[in-house]
Order: structure tokens, then C-alpha cells, then sequence
């Protein structure tokens, strides 16, 4: 009966999240899908628009909880800090992994050349078949980044924090944004990211995302220490 009844809260936390991130859930999904095509495709143009989406969309989330004032009123309700800790979880790591889907997709459509016939080849171009090493590699970079961020913003809150989220994400965003300016500055007609292939082994790809799913954990028991003894 106690396990059923924490469920229900979570759920319910979970839901107050996606309701405070209903409108700027687009702009989450712009900004990966424009890195994707603006760096013309490829490994670290996949990559990098999921964790820069993921860095995104941490800052957007903790900044409109801020906004709303609801830290302060989540402490004063019958819920366990543990609680609101793994929600706020659940919903970033559910962002990064609907971020992970979405552009798996978009490659996967434009290689099949579905957007050939739909007429609008000329606005997406050519993107390179994500590999399952990349995938890899991508959702552990998402998982990296929200360990560096959370437990630091539950520790702190995010007045304090928005310096440091606001550098860490300009960091996921300054590289592929330079690149993406040499490339269209190239005296070379062809994609100069086309001619980078890098090669992601599954073995040190899976060695990756498991030291990246232990970092998570640690992140997220540090978050519930961090949190349990801030005062409001």
C-alpha cells in the first residue's frame, strides 16, 4: 500500500514537471534537430545536438521551477525530498532519451530518402546513418551532463547555479556552433564533417555509457544528500 502511494507521487510529480514544460518542449526539440542539420549531418553533429538539447533542456526546466516558485512550495507538502529528487530525474532523463529517438529518426528517414519525396531534400541535405556505437555514445554524454548538473543545483538552488549551467551549456554549444562556421566558411564545396568518420567500437562505446550510467547513480544519490539538507 506505501509503495503504491509513492508511485502516485512521483506520478503526480512527473506530471507537474511535463505540465511547467509543456510549452518550451518545442524549443528543446528545435534546438537539437537545428545543430543536427545545421552541422550537416554526421557522428558529432549527432552527438552533439543530444547533449546540447539535454543541457538545454536542464536549464530550461530548473529555471521555470525557479520562476514558479515551486521548490518552496514542494518543501512545505507532505513529499519526500527523495521524491522530487527522482522526478526531476526521470523527467530529464526522459528528454534526453525522447531527444535520442527523435534525431535516430530523422536519420533514419533521410537515409531511406524519405525526404527526397517529400520534396524537401534541399533544406535537410545528406545525414550519415547513426551507428549503434554513436547512439551510445550520444545517451552517455546526455547522462554525463545531467550528473554534472543536478546534484550541484539541488545542493545550491538554481540562483546560484544559473552561472555554472549557463557555462556548461555554453560549452556544449560553442564547439559544434565554431565548427559549424568553419564549415560553411570553406572554400570547399563539400561537408567538411563528411569526411571526419569516427569510428565508435561497441565495446569502448558500451564501456562509455556504463561509466556514464554509474556517474548518473552517483549524481543521483549526492542529489538526495545535497537536497535533504538545504534549508529553505
Amino acid at each position: 500500500m506505501l509503495g503504491r502511494i509513492k508511485e502516485h507521487v512521483i506520478y503526480k510529480l512527473v506530471f507537474k514537471e511535463l505540465l511547467l514544460m509543456r510549452f518550451k518542449l518545442w524549443a528543446i526539440i528545435f534546438l537539437g534537430i537545428y545543430f543536427l542539420i545545421g552541422m550537416r549531418g554526421g557522428a558529432y553533429a549527432y552527438i552533439m545536438a543530444v547533449g546540447c538539447s539535454t543541457a538545454f533542456s536542464i536549464i530550461v526546466i530548473f529555471s521555470t521551477e525557479d520562476k514558479n516558485q515551486t521548490e518552496v512550495l514542494l518543501s512545505s507538502l507532505p513529499v519526500s525530498r527523495r521524491e522530487i529528487v527522482l522526478a526531476k530525474y526521470i523527467v530529464i532523463l526522459g528528454f534526453a532519451l525522447l531527444m535520442l529517438v527523435i534525431l535516430t529518426i530523422l536519420n533514419y528517414l533521410n537515409e531511406g530518402q524519405y525526404f527526397y519525396w517529400l520534396g524537401i531534400i534541399v533544406l535537410f541535405g545528406y545525414l550519415p546513418p547513426v551507428t549503434l556505437g554513436q547512439v551510445m555514445v550520444a545517451l552517455g554524454l546526455s547522462l554525463v551532463a545531467i550528473a554534472l548538473t543536478l546534484p550541484l543545483n539541488f545542493k545550491y538552488g538554481v540562483q546560484k547555479m544559473q552561472a555554472y549551467n549557463t557555462t556548461l551549456f555554453g560549452v556544449f554549444l560553442l564547439v559544434p556552433t565554431l565548427l559549424m562556421v568553419r564549415s560553411f566558411s570553406s572554400q570547399e564545396t563539400h561537408n567538411v564533417f563528411m569526411e571526419v568518420h569516427i569510428n565508435y567500437p561497441l565495446f569502448w562505446s558500451g564501456v562509455f555509457l556504463a561509466m556514464a550510467v554509474a556517474t548518473l547513480g552517483l549524481s543521483f544519490w549526492l542529489a538526495i544528500r545535497f537536497y535533504e539538507k538545504r534549508e529553505f
